[in-house]
């Protein structure tokens, strides 16, 4: 392994925008499908791989056809705490020791587990992974090493997805909200689903439950942000984090709303910022100056801009290979981008496997890549109080140091 691959593998890292519904193992996938009488076209990870969960995609619509399969197996509040507790199990082993998971729990709440009971099924998953290393690091007889002992704590939190749009097949919880409200407008009822949402989440919170944001997804073109100006409203004065899939299948004009009408602090993507409409050709992006008052305001606040490149070269039939992607020309301008996972499973991939491609393609420095570690611990909706997050913080940093200072004397 060459350096900088081993550096990857063990620099500290904190993926902030991960689907729950699109990161399940593959054979987690097979056991609750079969558990829960959910037919799938495979009958092993090999054909899985063949058949839903592919290497390349036609389209977005092609690789969002696979959520509808893991949601269905998501079916109890057992299997969302079994698939949240492996999430994390599984990021801690590729060093990610923070991980804001998120997904829309409205698909999966029903009569027998509401929004709350969903999010605490979660959230016990996330809990049992963070007991079970803390637990490990300070056991007398502890398998770990004197080095892994010295590794920093591990956090996760929950995001909590609204949707753009939805239809009453989508989930019985859904599905009510057609029939409670037979004369309102689509726009009206997604609205009104977004803020029920924001309000069970802050119940949740009230509870102790880890939610520390909320976020817009689902598709874009058709269905406005500003139309869930009320929830996230309510969210922002409520503090809550958030974050909005933004630019991923829309433009500018999207993002603008993200800002102007839901108080985004992150942006899931943005991958369209420089673009001047949807579906424009592309061609290689280079250095230019700011001139667009869109990314000055992106830089002037700050702005978390989640990327996701596999899963942007699966969706995105326009990005042919990452000479096309606009990272280099958000990180040349000065804003403030983070890599992410996005779906582990849709994706095949992990946060390592996203810093390597990175490194690969643009030959980045260990300066840059510890640069973008540390900029999303920052960027973090950490669930506790700014004093907490400051001493995790300081964990992360003198673990990241530490191994700096081993990588120098080798």
């Amino acid at each position: 392994m060459k350096p900088i691959e081993s550096l990857i593998l063990q620099m500290p890292k904190a993926d902030l925008h991960v689907h729950l519904d699109g990161s399940l193992r593959p054979q987690t996938f097979l056991e609750l499908a079969d558990q829960h009488g959910v037919e799938v076209p495979a009958n092993c990870e090999a054909d899985l791989f063949k058949t839903i969960f592919k290497e390349k995609y036609v389209d977005l619509e092609d690789y969002l056809r696979g959520f509808a399969f893991t949601c269905a197996v998501l079916a109890d509040e057992e299997a969302i705490e079994r698939v949240a507790y492996e999430l994390c199990v599984d990021s801690l082993a590729d060093g990610v020791y923070y991980l804001e998971i998120r997904f829309a729990p409205q698909l999966f709440a029903s009569p027998q587990a509401d929004i709350v009971a969903v999010l605490k099924a979660a959230a016990n998953g996330i809990q049992r992974a963070e007991t079970e290393w803390q637990t490990e690091k300070s056991r007398p007889n502890s398998k770990l090493s004197p080095e892994e002992r010295s590794k920093p704590p591990f956090r996760a939190a929950l995001i909590a997805c609204a949707l753009r749009f939805f239809k009453p097949a989508f989930s019985q919880w859904f599905a009510q909200y057609f029939d409670h409200y037979p004369e309102e407008s689509d726009s009206a009822i997604f609205a009104r689903a977004s803020l029920d949402l924001v309000q069970d989440c802050l119940r949740a919170r009230d509870q102790g439950i880890p939610i520390v944001g909320i976020d817009l997804a689902g598709v874009e073109q058709g269905y406005e942000a500003k139309d869930h100006s009320l929830a996230f409203g309510l969210a922002h004065q409520a503090e809550l984090g958030i974050t909005l899939h933004a630019g991923e299948a829309a433009g500018p004009a999207s993002i603008h709303q993200a800002l102007t009408d839901c108080h985004a602090q992150r942006l899931g993507h943005a991958t369209w910022v420089f673009g001047s409409k949807w579906r424009q050709p592309v061609a290689p992006y280079s250095p230019r100056p700011v001139s667009n008052p869109l990314v000055e305001e992106l830089i002037a606040k700050n702005i978390g801009i989640e990327v996701c490149l596999t899963s942007n070269l699966q969706t995105l039939p326009e990005i042919k290979d990452l000479k096309h992607h606009p990272l280099t020309a958000m990180m040349e301008q000065g804003m403030a981008v983070t890599l992410c996972s996005d779906n582990l499973l849709m994706s095949r991939t992990t946060l390592s496997g996203e810093y390597l491609r990175a490194q690969k393609n643009w030959q980045w420095s260990s300066d840059t890549l510890h640069q973008l570690t540390w900029r999303a611990f920052e960027q973090s909706f950490f669930p506790g109080t700014p004093a907490e997050k400051t001493t995790f913080l300081r964990a992360i940093r003198r673990f990241s140091t530490s191994l700096n200072q081993d990588a120098e004397k080798k």
